[in-house]
This record gives C-alpha cells, sequence and structure tokens, in this order.
C-alpha cells in the first residue's frame, strides 16, 4: 500500500448536527447547514495553532507563569483559533451576516455553545480530514 493514498486534504464541510434531533440542522429551503473547516494539515490551521500558543505565551509573559486565565479570556481564545480555522458557513449565518466578525460572535454566543464544541471536534479529527483509499 502506497502510504501517500492517506494523505490529508485542506479542509472538511462539516454538516451541524441540531443538539435536539441529533439530526443533520437544515434551513428553511431543507439544506444542510455546513461549516467549511481548514484541516490540521493546512497551512491555515498552523498558523491559527502557532497565533493560539503565540497568545497564551503573551499572556504567561504578562501575568507570570501562575497566571490564571479567566472565562472570557478562554472563551476568547476559542473563538479566535475557530474563526481562523473556519472557512465559510453555508445555508445559514449569525444575526444575518457570515462575515469573520459575525462568525467570532458565533463562536462567542455560550447559547451556540453546541457549534464550537462541534467545530472543536471536527477540527481535531484527521479522520474527517483524510481522503479515503482510492477505488478500483
Amino acid at each position: 500500500m502506497d502510504i501517500s493514498s492517506r494523505t490529508a486534504v485542506d479542509t472538511f464541510d462539516l454538516e451541524l448536527i441540531d443538539p435536539r434531533s441529533g439530526d443533520t440542522l437544515r434551513n428553511e429551503a431543507d439544506e444542510p447547514c455546513v461549516i467549511t473547516l481548514h484541516g490540521p494539515a493546512s497551512r491555515a490551521f498552523k498558523t491559527a495553532q502557532a497565533a493560539a500558543n503565540n497568545r497564551l505565551l503573551e499572556r504567561m509573559k504578562r501575568k507570570g507563569k501562575a497566571a490564571v486565565v479567566t472565562a472570557e479570556e478562554d472563551d476568547a481564545a476559542r473563538a479566535a483559533f475557530l474563526t481562523s480555522i473556519t472557512v465559510r458557513l453555508t445555508g445559514f449565518d449569525y444575526r444575518g451576516s457570515a462575515n469573520e466578525d459575525a462568525v467570532r460572535a458565533m463562536y462567542l454566543d455560550a447559547g451556540l455553545g453546541w457549534i464550537a464544541e462541534q467545530v472543536n471536534s471536527a477540527a481535531g479529527d484527521w479522520g474527517n480530514f483524510t481522503m479515503a483509499a482510492p477505488t478500483s
């Protein structure tokens, strides 16, 4: 087997799961609500991860090694990372917009924490970004 057949792709389309029904979340036109994500092998993901690490290091420099991270700082850092790895929203928006500020606000919305949870989980699963073996 040529292991390169298992190389990771740069993006993945995550179909959101409705937390109430467990089914794919669909909009008014019965289209799935999708978030396209940069994967862990992509340059964008690596850049977002480096930025998150740099924010942590800066916080440690400012507050010392025993610094306590507030809930607000933690939420902001997570939202910044998830926003950085989000390519686009398809089939839905947040309060009428799907631009970067709206995406960040969506990830900061505690009532929509289930979206951030699904995105975080999907982004950390290499299987979502690994192409299937070719069929013959």
